[in-house]
Parts: structure tokens; sequence; C-alpha cells
């Protein structure tokens, strides 16, 4: 099994680089579908889809859990994972202090002096149920969990995984899987129920199909060509809606097949339309009109 030294960019680490090598991971262990993912995990899908298509850096949370499903030691990806965060400014979570500060205070107050009101304030009673709901936490996390780990830091994990789901859920009204416009197919998992919508054989032995995608909401062009050309000779395909608002485009040299990003289609009456091109010896040929389906 590889590791993680052979994997880390030298240079600098980013969150992009983070999500090719877990997507890497993946396909190492057989890529096992985003629904085993989470039953294996306890992660949702729609965190895995981001953390696997590089849209947020991934909670430690969900890195250890995830990694340790796909069968390898999740600690230096964690690590791994923290230096991204303090690099990037990627963990914006509220500090602790507060919260600390809070319980201590109201742990330390004890009962009121004689001749006080012995009525609790509203502060008061607030630092008391805060104290409560993070020792329910705590049971409830478990003792493999905590090891290590502040209390604090697991509200605060738990937190940042519910504001991946929720930003995911946001998108779902176009993309069930979460998706978006640029994603790889195989990234954020579109290619798991891909369908050819349309295809036509084309001029110079090519194909042009536009696949699609049920879970995710959305379709991706793809040109092949059945024998290879010169040496040099680069394809190019694209797709776009039908009102052209939204495109994407790909391009491959020295290739048999290529295939563009995913285009989100904004309802169930936009047409998507593919087109195609080849370029041998500095001269381009279109390979007809769109097609569209």
């Amino acid at each position: 099994m590889s590791t993680m030294a052979e994997e880390t960019p030298a240079p600098a680490d980013s969150t992009t680089a983070f999500a090719a090598d877990l997507r890497a991971l993946r396909l190492r262990a057989e890529s096992p579908t985003l629904e085993k993912l989470q039953r294996d995990s306890g992660i949702s899908r729609s965190v895995l889809s981001s953390a696997f298509a590089g849209r947020h850096l991934p909670s430690a949370r969900t890195v250890d859990r995830t990694v340790r499903a796909l069968g390898e030691d999740a600690s230096p990806w964690v690590a791994r994972r923290d230096a991204i965060a303090r690099s990037t400014g990627a963990d914006a979570t509220p500090p602790e202090a507060p919260v600390a500060a809070t319980s201590g205070a109201a742990i330390a107050a004890g009962p009121a002096a004689p001749g006080r009101s012995r009525t609790v304030s509203r502060r008061r009673a607030a630092a008391l149920a805060a104290v409560a709901f993070v020792a329910g936490f705590a049971v409830a996390i478990g003792a493999s969990w905590i090891a290590g780990r502040s209390i604090v830091q697991q509200v605060r994990a738990a937190a940042a995984d519910a504001a991946q789901d929720a930003a995911a859920s946001a998108l779902g009204a176009s993309s069930p899987a979460g998706a978006q416009d640029g994603d790889d197919p195989h990234g954020a998992s579109c290619d798991e129920d891909a369908r050819v919508l349309a295809s036509e054989e084309r001029a110079g032995d090519t194909t042009l199909e536009i696949l699609w995608s049920d879970a995710c909401g959305a379709g991706w062009a793809r040109l092949t060509r059945a024998a290879s050309g010169d040496e040099g000779d680069a394809l190019t395909v694209e797709i776009r809606t039908e009102n052209a608002a939204q495109h994407q485009a790909a391009t491959v040299t020295d290739a048999r097949s290529v295939s563009t990003p995913i285009l989100v289609r904004p309802d169930a009456e936009t047409l998507l339309c593919a087109s195609g091109a080849v370029d041998s010896g500095g001269a381009s040929t279109a390979l007809g009109s769109p097609l569209c389906a």
C-alpha cells in the first residue's frame, strides 16, 4: 500500500490536491460507491461527495472515518488535512474560549451566598444547559472518538460536517448528489449511474455522445476516435445548454477519448448540446452540427 509521503506534493499542498489523492485512494480500494462508504464510515453521502470533489476541505472527522473505511491508516491523512487548514485558514470555526469560560464560571459559582436571591439568572441557566449538552454529546460519541481530542473540538467537527451537509443540500434542486458545474464525472460519482442520452458517429471514425446521470442531475459530452491519429493530434469536445448560458469543454492530445466536466441542467426542459473537433497538423476540423438531447 502506498504511503502519504509518496502522495503529498512537496511544494505547496491544497484542498484540490488533497481531494485528488482521496479519489486515488478510492480507486485503489476498488471504487466503492458513496452509499457503501456512507454505511462504512457514518459520513453522509453529500459530505463524502464534497470531499472527493474538492469543493471544501473536509473536517478531520470526515477524513479520519473516510480513510479508515477505504482501508488505510488515517493518521497521516488527518495530519496533512490539519496542515492544509493551518496554511489556508480553511477552519473558520468559532474559538472555544467562550464555551470553556462560560462553563467554568457556571461550575465555580456554586450556591448563592446568604442574603442573595437564589433565583438562577438567565445567563447561568444557559451556561448550565451548555454544560449538560456537552456532557451528553461526549457520552454519545463514545470513548474511541474522544481519545486525544477535547469535547469542544468534537462539537466543532460535528458542526463543520453539518455545515457541509447543509451546503450540499442547498444544491439539491438542481443537483441531487451535490454536484456542481465543472466537477469531474468520476470525482463527483456521477458516472455510477451514467447512461448514454444521445450518440452519433461523426467524420474521422469518431463518435460524439451525451452522457447523463439522474443522481447528479447533470450531463457531460464524450468524443471517441476509433483509431489513434497522428502524433500531436488533439481531440476537443464541448457541452452547453441550448441557449449557451452554461458550457464546459475539454481538450486532450495523443488520446482516443476525451470527456468534458459535468454540466448541471437548470431544468428538465433545457436541452444539452454537444460538439467536437479534431486538430491535426495545425488544422482544426469541426465534426458537424451540435448533437442535442
